[in-house]
């Protein structure tokens, strides 16, 4: 019991996330170091403070309080919060006494800062991409089996809306019979199945517009 508890105490004090122990009344008992770095504070300095006038260096708990959220549902309560330019993910849970009373809280704010800045450059470069692939003078389609996005240009080839055009199978606007003979059902899904599988492939294919009319 006694080597557990110490190993408990070793990941406390080595995580990187900033970490505390509350009792019940949101009343700071322990905090790790990686705490005490961001907030430049001594251990002397938080302990017995309450944990909103020291994280959020505010007067009483702040809006949507995770603590006070998980004092009511006795379950992991989540936030976000901004430290400087860093962004954290909160999560609260609480801790549990023999009756299922709370007795205190796990305190945990993770820096996912980096991944914030991931989503938004993402983000940044689908929009980029979006606005690229919508004002194409080429028709153009996304699809894995089905037509999954298409471009307006698309939409104006095929006569119809969009909305006509997303999931629907290439065989849809297509004629039965490609130049060369083959099924167009048929060797659409072989093409589509060797696309899948990485398979790079050009070739030529003759779509139907929405009312059959031939588009080479």
């Amino acid at each position: 019991m006694a080597v557990n508890r110490d190993l408990c105490e070793r990941f406390f004090e080595a995580s990187a996330d900033l970490m505390l122990y509350l009792d019940r009344d949101g009343t700071i008992l322990n905090c790790n170091a990686a705490f005490l770095k961001i907030y430049n504070s001594t251990k002397d300095e938080v302990i017995g403070k309450k944990c909103h006038s020291i994280v959020h260096n505010a007067i009483f708990h702040i809006e949507g309080c995770p603590c006070l959220k998980s004092k009511e549902s006795k379950r992991r309560e989540e936030m976000e919060m901004i430290i400087g330019e860093r962004t954290f993910r909160v999560s609260v849970d609480p801790v549990l006494d023999d009756k299922g009373e709370i007795s205190g809280f796990i305190h945990i704010a993770t820096d996912i800062t980096r991944y914030k800045e991931l989503i938004r450059r993402l983000e940044e470069s689908e929009s980029r991409f979006r606005e690229l692939f919508n004002s194409s003078k080429d028709g153009q389609l996304i699809m894995t089996d089905i037509f999954i996005e298409t471009n307006d240009k698309m939409a104006e080839k095929f006569s119809c809306n969009k909305k006509d055009i997303i999931g629907k199978h290439p065989a849809d606007f297509s004629p039965k019979i490609q130049p060369d003979g083959s099924s167009s059902l048929e060797k659409s899904n072989t093409l589509i199945k060797m696309a899948l599988s990485g398979v790079e492939q050009e070739f030529y294919w003759q779509h139907i517009d929405i009312n059959g009319r031939l588009i080479d």
